[in-house]
């Protein structure tokens, strides 16, 4: 009875034994030790497997059975933990959100139309993305919030905010924020210059760009940078490639460049410029001479389009080849100055001689580090048309520039090249937009004086305003003369009385005194030595004259005046050039009061100035973006280009009176000169403002706009006269206000010559004489004038 109820027991005893062993070992035998551990882990009682009523194979199946439902069930619980934990997770990104989450999400493309637009193949573009609560987008992908995919990663591959397009082909770009899309179906385009452009050629190094492919693609708007190879025959170079002279190369540039112009299919065509060509290599050794690209040979470049004041170029160019029968070696040929002339003016712009010209010429002018020579001796030079396309160069049709440019002659050469000197240069001719100049740059041998010339006169300095304290603060010299302008407190001092030499003390009224050493109205008495310092001439006829015997304490002069410190002592002297009668003095001597209209005439050039960026002072005016070539132009222009005009700071374009205007002015006139509009895209109107304070901050006036005419010839001439609705009060302050439109790379929209204050009709008679010069002198008017 206690062996059939023990069986059982021990049965089942030898089953949990087996499928431990089984689980562990994956067999039903085990050594004893392994027997016995189970047991002590199991804490069951240790049974013989021979007592066992189960077999092992039976054993090891249901053992098997037991782990796999086992790991099913473990399964079946990860899986269930699994979904549930991604069910949060999406119902946290999604709009609606879970009931811990109230955010509302919300996803934007901003620049669908740029991504929509033509995009060729290898090009690339960003996105632009909105994001909702606002976020800094790339954080956002690097947190895996926003995600960024592509339809096809074969067309548009994707890095960060970034999209290159590698093939063509449409394709849709998808951003996803918690949960929230937008998109953009885009299609990419094939990088064919062809398709691109409409060209005949690709421009690849097989098919190269011609002339006219070469133009079209730099002047188009949907260029986007690419590299291309341009092929076609070499009309003319603009910067040489070295000249073979003696033993060495000379170049053209100093920086070793070439640029050459194609010849264009059509005679008189557009003509595409490769500019700044070199081989590869470093320094002397990428430079091209003449024995690499020739005048009729066939060339290829490689490199970046652009357009530069309208001239289709590269930006810079990698020489390839030229092909085709090279020139004959270049003669040195004995001509007159006249064939030279005749010779550089049959040339095409930009081309050269080919030959060297050796020709005898007289120094006739001096700009710069550059010289003119003419064919006689002291011959004026005489200008010819203006050329539009270049900034409105002089051409000089009876002149040939000896051209140095940024590197002045050597001492030596310089020291001949004096004015009226007779010389004879060698050099090969080109045209240069129309001015017969030298190719190379000049050596010291190509250059001979036959005849000594005289010391240069130097032009006199601009002439600028200054305050009293300004002028108390300069330098002792007498290289610079400044209009200062003053009240006479008193006769030399305090107790003397007014003498012949017209010494007085100026004042500004706040506390700043002059003491004028010798004073004239006599504009002779201050003389510009051409050289280099002014000389003061005193007449002493400061008692005689008509206007400065008229002279009273309190009245307010302008001086053109140097300094003549003495002993230490701030003094100035110099030519009385206007006067203003202190209201209180009665007119400084009875009878009807004369006025001096107000005139700012440009053609004086009394300053100099060649920014259109800034404000600067001519005679009593501000002038804002205008600029009159330094001094070289009779005339102010008006309005620089467009990235000038439209910069951040620009002041502005127009011209203001700084002095008020004595008298009550009824209109303005304009003279406007020259060629107006260089260009199509440029306009201007202008009106005039009045104003009862120097600073312009409170308007009275103004005028109707009126827009500027478009003068079609270079010697035209327009006025226009703006009238006010009444008469402007006396001692008003005036603005020309130009509005300018300019969307091209030109400097200078409108050119004028003078502006002119009208008096009203109740105003006594006025003489009509620009400011920074005297009015007419009774004495003077019949013979001449200051």
């Amino acid at each position: 009875m206690k062996n059939k109820i023990l069986l059982p027991i021990l049965l089942l005893a030898s089953m949990t034994v087996v499928a431990c062993g089984s689980s562990n070992g994956g067999s039903s035998e085990a050594p004893a030790d392994s027997s016995s551990q189970v047991v002590e882990s199991s804490s069951q009682e240790e049974v013989s497997s021979s007592e066992q009523g189960t077999s092992s194979s039976e054993q090891a199946s249901s053992s098997q059975q037991a782990s796999s439902s086992s790991q099913q069930a473990s399964s079946s619980e990860q899986a269930s933990s699994s979904e549930q934990a991604s069910s949060s997770e999406q119902a946290s990104s999604s709009q609606s959100s879970s009931s811990s989450d109230t955010t509302v999400y919300g996803v934007t493309i901003n620049n669908k139309d740029q991504l929509t637009g033509d995009w060729y193949k290898g090009t690339t573009r960003s996105l632009d993305i909105a994001l909702t609560p606002a976020a800094n987008p790339l954080q956002e992908i690097q947190r895996k919030n926003l995600v960024i995919t592509s339809s096809d990663t074969e067309v548009v591959a994707i890095t960060g905010l970034g999209l290159t397009a590698l093939k063509k082909g449409p394709c849709k770009i998808t951003v996803t924020y918690h949960g929230v899309s937008d998109s953009v179906d885009v299609n990419i385009l094939s990088n064919s210059a062809v398709d691109k452009y409409q060209t005949t050629h690709e421009g690849t190094a097989e098919d190269p760009f011609d002339n006219e492919d070469a133009i079209k693609v730099a002047t188009a708007s949907n260029y986007e940078g690419e590299d291309y190879y341009i092929k076609g025959k070499v009309q003319s170079f603009y910067h040489a490639a070295g000249v073979k002279k003696g033993d060495k190369y000379i170049y053209a540039r100093g920086d070793g460049a070439c640029s050459y112009f194609l010849e264009p299919a059509t005679a008189g065509g557009a003509k595409f410029e490769v500019y700044k060509c070199y081989k590869t290599g470093e320094k002397e050794a990428s430079y091209l001479t003449e024995d690499d690209i020739w005048v009729g040979g066939t060339a290829v470049a490689h490199g970046k389009l652009t357009t530069y004041n309208g001239q289709a170029e590269t930006s810079a160019a990698t020489f390839v080849s030229c092909e085709g029968n090279k020139p004959a070696t270049r003669q040195l040929l004995e001509k007159t100055f006249a064939e030279v002339m005749t010779a550089g003016a049959a040339l095409p712009d930009g081309a050269d001689s080919y030959d060297f010209y050796k020709f005898q010429a007289y120094v006739s002018a001096k700009a710069g580090n550059d010289y003119y020579v003419t064919a006689a001796k002291g011959e004026a030079l005489v200008s010819g048309k203006s050329d539009d396309a270049h900034g409105k160069r002089d051409i000089y049709t009876n002149a040939i520039e000896l051209y140095f440019g940024n590197t002045a002659p050597s001492e030596a050469l310089a020291g001949k090249l004096l004015e009226g000197a007779k010389v004879e240069v060698t050099m090969i001719a080109k045209n240069y937009h129309g001015t017969i100049e030298n190719l190379l740059t000049f050596a010291d041998d190509d250059i001979t004086v036959l005849e000594a010339g005289e010391a240069w006169k130097v032009p006199e300095p601009a002439v600028t305003n200054k305050t009293i304290a300004e002028f108390k603060a300069l330098a002792n010299s007498k290289a610079l003369a400044y209009n200062v302008t003053g009240q006479v407190k008193s006769w030399k001092n305090e107790t003397a009385a007014k003498d012949k030499y017209g010494n007085m003390v100026l004042t500004d009224g706040e506390g700043n005194d002059l003491t004028v050493y010798g004073a004239t109205a006599t504009a002779t008495a201050l003389a510009w030595d051409n050289a280099s310092s002014y000389a003061f001439t005193n007449p002493q006829d400061f008692l005689t004259n008509e206007q400065t015997a008229a002279l009273n304490i309190g009245d307010t002069v302008t001086m053109k005046m140097i300094r003549a410190d003495y002993n230490g002592a701030i003094q100035g002297t110099g030519v009385i050039t206007n006067i203003t009668p202190d209201e209180g003095q009665g007119g400084g001597g009875g009878g009807e009061e004369e006025v001096q209209t107000v005139v700012a005439d440009f053609s004086q050039k009394l300053a100099k100035h060649n920014a259109y960026t800034d404000t600067w002072t001519y005679g009593d005016f501000t002038v804002a973006g205008g600029a009159n070539n330094n001094g070289g132009w009779a005339f102010v222009k008006m309005g620089g280009k467009s990235a000038t005009i439209s910069a951040a700071g620009h002041p502005g374009t127009w011209i203001k009176t700084d002095k008020a205007v004595a008298y009550s002015v009824e209109s303005v006139t304009i003279k406007f000169v020259g060629k107006c509009y260089n260009q199509a895209d440029e306009k201007a109107t202008v009106k005039i403002e009045s104003y009862s304070d120097a600073a312009l901050t409170t308007k009275v006036a103004e005028t109707p706009a009126q827009e500027v005419p478009a003068i079609t010839t270079n010697d035209g001439v327009e006025e226009l006269t703006f009238t006010f609705a009444a008469a402007q009060a006396a001692n008003s302050y005036f603005k020309v206000n130009f509005d300018i439109v300019n969307t091209t790379t030109y400097n200078g929209v409108v050119a004028l010559e003078k502006v002119t204050f009208n008096a009203a009709s109740d105003t006594p008679a006025e003489i009509a004489q620009p400011i920074g010069t005297f009015f007419a002198t009774p004495e003077l008017t019949a013979g001449g004038q200051l």
